[in-house]
């Protein structure tokens, strides 16, 4: 009878009695394969059937691939046992084409389902410590990119950004943009609906806290520029221009 193979690296596995003088030359090439496995690691995907249900097999792989096509719901089938920690990963094309309904035992770490793309490819991580009864998903990094949406829960924060103490470079920049035909854009395009006279507080469309526990004098909340020259300021003490010659003379005193 044939050798037989491990089923997902093919690894051999030498017949027991029956292959004399042969197990060195079948452990040194299982060896070998080892040895690229562990080096420079492969995983097997698997492609579950987009349907009503969109199964993900468990016994199959730990990476599935798929394109939504229809109105779907999310399953988890075979996880090993709760005495076990699990990764998968999604990668979904079009998934916000349609909607894609997730298992009630998915928590969503951010609080909210991720807003898939229309049109692109996203990837969600999930795992559980528990048999699969529970999963904790969140988007990896690269969901976040062109023409992502965030739509946080109510209450929640869409986007946060914790500067480390030790950064030297700016948290946010937008850079690069050109307007060269008849439709003009916008950098930052801010909207939302004030629709209650009683608010308490009172809202602000934009909100900058700066805590200065020390900091030069010619300080600024902000500069407006155009060309490089500046063009409107706001000094740290509260005085503003918008003056041809800039800024100069709005700061505070040395």
């Amino acid at each position: 009878m044939a050798n037989t193979t491990t089923a997902t690296f093919q690894f051999i596995k030498p017949e027991v009695a029956l292959d004399t003088g042969q197990w060195g030359t079948h452990l040194n090439a299982d060896l070998d394969s080892l040895d690229t496995e562990l080096g420079k690691p492969r995983y097997p995907f698997n492609s579950p059937t987009v349907g009503a249900t969109t199964t993900c097999d468990l016994s199959l792989a730990r990476t599935f691939v798929f394109t939504l096509t229809q109105v779907s719901t999310l399953a988890f089938t075979n996880p090993p046992s709760s005495s076990f920690f699990v990764r998968i990963v999604l990668l979904i094309t079009d998934g916000g084409a349609f909607a894609l309904t997730w298992p009630a035992s998915v928590t969503h770490l951010s609080g909210v389902a991720p807003a898939l793309k229309a049109a692109g490819v996203d990837a969600v991580e999930l795992v559980t410590v528990n048999g699969g009864t529970n999963w904790y998903a969140a988007p990896l990094a690269s969901s976040i990119g062109p023409s992502a949406t965030l739509t946080p829960g109510t209450g929640q924060v869409a986007l946060t950004i914790t500067q480390q103490a030790s950064m030297t470079a700016d948290a946010l920049v937008v850079s690069g943009g050109s307007v060269t035909g008849t439709t003009p854009k916008n950098i930052l395009n801010l909207a939302e609906t004030w629709n209650n006279a009683s608010m308490t507080p009172v809202p602000a469309a934009v909100v900058l806290n700066i805590t200065d526990t020390a900091s030069p004098n010619k300080s600024y909340l902000a500069i407006l520029k155009k060309d490089n020259a500046p063009r409107f300021c706001v000094s740290k003490i509260g005085a503003f221009g918008a003056l041809p010659q800039g800024c100069s003379g709005r700061e505070g005193p040395d």
